[in-house]
């Protein structure tokens, strides 16, 4: 993804790193640590799991929102759990989990809405949801459940109106707030 200052792009890797790059120079200019998104099922399907689904910054620049899961107990049966992680861009230093208590299922695409609220499409063993996450809460402020297994997200820009599309081959609108 782009940052918006047009100098620097971050990818993130499914062994749980987010590099970031000078767009100009092609160079990488540092590293964030997202390994809690990694898994190795060693006493299952023996396979290698998880890493960065999806990326987001804050309104501000000042915070990188890294989407996807944990506590993969079966990761081909879709058994695993939806994780954020969020990280300060300047020190590139973790500053919380997000986690979605009793939902399974994965961070397919994260973002921030303009008053700094974090919201996750998820979706997986469980179906799909929105989730949303205020302030400094470590866990979901609200959730909102969803017909059918979400795989992405975009917010309208009068933050009232998300489209999601779905496992059933769907796209749906739903309307934030009154």
């Amino acid at each position: 993804m782009f940052h918006p200052d047009g100098k620097t792009v971050l990818s993130g890797d499914l062994s749980g790193q987010v590099k970031q790059w000078d767009s100009a120079t092609g160079k990488q200019t540092a590293v964030f640590d997202a390994a809690d998104l990694y898994n190795f099922n060693a006493r299952g399907q023996g396979v290698d799991y998880g890493g960065v689904r999806s990326l987001a910054l804050s309104p501000d620049g000042k915070t990188l929102a890294c989407g996807g899961l944990h506590k993969a107990t079966n990761p081909l049966g879709a058994v695993n759990e939806p994780l954020i992680l969020l990280f300060d861009m300047e020190s590139q230093e973790k500053r919380r989990s997000c986690i979605a208590e009793g939902v399974r299922g994965v961070v397919w695409r994260n973002t921030f809405l303009g008053d700094g609220t974090l919201m996750a499409a998820s979706g997986g063993g469980g179906g799909g949801y929105l989730l949303f996450w205020s302030g400094d809460s470590e866990k979901t402020t609200h959730q909102l459940k969803l017909k059918d297994t979400v795989r992405g997200l975009d917010v309208h820009p009068d933050q009232m109106h998300v489209a999601t599309t779905h496992w059933d081959r769907h796209l749906r609108i739903s309307r934030l707030g009154k």
